[in-house]
């Protein structure tokens, strides 16, 4: 089990990078177990890069160019409360280029964003 404490902050992206990879995969083989232990690293892994500051969490979106889709849409989905634009136009992308499930799931993700700050700004439509 990693020490998140103790890792570097370059190391954590690593490690953020390969459960997203590794998530990716168990996604596409049907192994929701595995997805699921990838999903609490990144978030573990995130939460640790965030306790250290705003230099360090937005070292994420170092990811947004990750030669592997699930790595982009992972860094796009933890970015988007302190770089919203960014995430946004990552998911787009992975939404307008990608199929499958990936592709399904920026487009979900970019979806219910704005659904919910449209709520904000109109706040008696549904």
């Amino acid at each position: 089990m990693a020490n998140y404490k103790k890792s570097t902050t370059p190391d954590l992206l690593k490690i953020f990078a390969k459960a997203a990879a590794e998530q990716g995969e168990a996604l596409r083989n049907a192994d929701p177990k595995r997805a699921n232990s990838r999903y609490r690293t990144m978030t573990k892994t995130y939460l640790e890069l965030k306790s250290r500051g705003p230099a360090a969490q937005k070292e994420v979106l170092s990811l947004f160019d990750h030669a592997d889709g699930y790595v982009r849409l992972n860094a796009a989905a933890y970015s988007l409360d302190f770089d919203p634009r960014g995430a946004l136009r990552v998911l787009e992308v992975i939404d307008k280029m990608e199929t499958g499930l990936l592709g399904f799931t920026a487009g979900m993700a970019v979806k219910e964003w704005n659904k919910k700050h449209s709520a904000k700004v109109n706040p008696t439509q549904n």
